[in-house]
């Protein structure tokens, strides 16, 4: 700690004998240098409502000198003083309490040296120990991790909640540079550290109480009330040991880092474009053959190109047959980043194809996939709304059935993920956004899959009489397989196998799927995904009949 020696009468309007006493302390300072304050009596430092009154009666003025906790100095005066410090406790009432501080003039302190500290009381709260800072961290990294398992959420991944974990300590250390403090650093980090770990603690408890659609909502608590308390412990726990422009600037960059913690995903295709430039500069190989990357190309070619696409594929339809229900095939790659999703569309395709054999008018590919770039459409809204008009001005609208399969990264608010391998994200697919393409379209009969986490969240938007709804997983669950390793998920490898057979229904081939689903979920010792259907009343016949055979014109 700091400390000061009254080496004179310091300034103020208390008696000149109870100044006197002072000379020749040494007292604790909670200021590392010299500071300019509003004071009361240019002695006592208030708290903000006695400053107030005392500016509206003009008894203010500003003072520069070393800040001293009061409770330290009294304490130190009764031992040499105890009438002088009787005074101050019996007439200084603009002390406020334990937290109060006193303020001697520069010229009456002779500067000792030492570090600078903070309060005792918020020392007390948060100890500088680097093992409590660790247990906190660790503690803060478990509950995230269980938020990830328990709820999913868009970085479900051990790297992701390892470096979202580290944004308090991060923050905490530009913060404590900005300050200029040393020794009580650890006390800066250990307030975030057990903030972050409350913040964390609260949001787990709200996602079992909270319906999924507020997800984000309550994930957004854990950077607000990190920006919250960041401000709150900055102004209350060193409000003495650094000037205002410094304790803003402290504030400003620590919710700089806060904030861009969450978007650092984002900076993940600007740093593979500046790798391909400085491999070639320094030598070394392009880790990644040509043939695999996602292709070159201007977005303005890609973007334009989609009309064109979308009406090669419509017109790529077979006729429609008369006497027999038709089936019409759509199926949706939302996630670009990974060959996966696109090959599991493409099976889609095959499967129902198979499946409703020369009942089936062929299908549509919508796909975000490196590989289908300028060959089929993109999955996004605009183009699942185009797709579907397309087919709902062929189809007879009492008899013929969409056979709709979508695939991607599914969330708890019914969207899945829709990006370009080059990780641009573009609008998500939603239950909504679907539901309303097949309204617009007039498509009355639809079967839909959902291959995707929390599936069971599209059944609200989309079931209904003349629908049947199949999801990979509950609305609480996640699905499996999302790997590109895998030539399709676990839920595609099972459905899409059962239902290629044309002499199975689709409710046993549902079932079939289920089977197979729980008894991989058990060789790999996960939580079960419970696969859902919702069969609307008109769709009964189709659901329980080989091949689709139950209605006919």
């Amino acid at each position: 700690m700091m400390h000061v020696r009254i080496v004179m009468r310091p300034q103020g309007t208390t008696p000149e004998w109870v100044r006197d006493a002072w000379i020749g302390l040494t007292l604790p300072t909670l200021s590392a240098t010299p500071q300019k304050w509003r004071v009361i009596g240019a002695t006592v430092q208030a708290n903000r409502l006695q400053i107030i009154g005392a500016v509206l009666r003009g008894r203010t003025e500003r003072l520069t000198g070393y800040v001293i906790p009061a409770k330290a100095a009294l304490d130190i005066l009764a031992e040499t003083q105890p009438e002088a410090a009787e005074w101050w406790r019996t007439h200084a009432t603009a002390i406020p309490g334990k937290s109060g501080a006193l303020l001697f003039d520069v010229a009456a302190c002779e500067h000792l040296g030492g570090t600078a500290s903070i309060p005792p009381r918020f020392a007390h709260l948060f100890p500088a120990s680097p093992g409590r800072i660790a247990a906190l961290w660790g503690a803060a990294l478990v509950l995230r991790a269980a938020d990830i398992v328990c709820f999913g959420g868009e970085n479900r991944s051990v790297p992701a909640a390892l470096y979202l974990s580290c944004t308090p300590i991060f923050a905490g250390l530009i913060a404590a540079w900005l300050l200029r403090l040393r020794n009580t650093a650890l006390h800066l980090l250990c307030a975030l550290v057990s903030l972050d770990l409350a913040l964390h603690l609260l949001v787990f408890v709200l996602s079992f109480v909270v319906p999924p659609a507020y997800d984000d909502t309550v994930q957004s608590i854990i950077p607000v009330g990190q920006i919250i308390g960041i401000s709150i412990v900055i102004v209350r726990g060193f409000y003495w040991l650094s000037t205002p422009w410094r304790r803003m600037a402290a504030w400003v960059a620590a919710a700089f880092v806060i904030v861009g913690a969450s978007s650092l995903s984002g900076l993940n295709y600007q740093l593979w474009r500046l790798s391909d430039w400085v491999r070639p500069l320094i030598g070394r190989a392009d880790p990644e053959p040509s043939d695999q990357r996602p292709p070159d190309i201007e977005a303005d070619r890609l973007w334009d190109a989609q009309p064109g696409l979308i009406a090669a594929q419509i017109s790529a339809l077979h006729p429609r047959k008369t006497g027999t229900t038709n089936f019409y095939a759509m199926a949706v790659a939302g996630s670009g980043t990974q060959d996966l999703f696109g090959r599991e569309a493409q099976a889609a395709l095959k499967a129902v194809a198979r499946h409703f054999g020369a009942s089936s008018t062929g299908g549509m590919l919508l796909s975000n996939a490196r590989a289908d770039q300028l060959r089929a459409p993109l999955a996004t809204r605009a183009n699942i709304a185009a797709a579907t008009k397309g087919i709902g001005a062929r189809a007879d609208h009492a008899h013929d059935v969409l056979f709709a399969y979508l695939a991607s990264h599914g969330s708890r608010t019914a969207e899945l993920a829709s990006s370009l391998p080059d990780y641009q994200s573009v609008q998500p697919i939603s239950s909504n956004s679907l539901a309303r393409a097949l309204k617009d379209a007039d498509v009355h009969r639809r079967i839909i899959v959902i291959s995707a986490c929390f599936a069971a969240t599209w059944a609200p938007a989309l079931a209904n009489d003349n629908t049947i709804v199949i999801a990979a997983a509950a609305k609480d669950r996640t699905s499996f397989g999302c790997d590109d390793s895998r030539e399709i998920t676990v839920f595609g490898e099972a459905f899409l196998g059962s239902l290629a057979s044309p002499t199975i229904s689709l409710r046993d081939a549902f079932e079939q799927a289920k089977r197979k689903i729980a008894a991989e979920e058990t060789r790999q010792d996960v939580t079960p995904s419970l696969p859902q259907a919702f069969v609307g009343r008109n769709m009964t016949a189709l659901w329980l009949e080989p091949g689709g055979s139950a209605s006919t014109d």
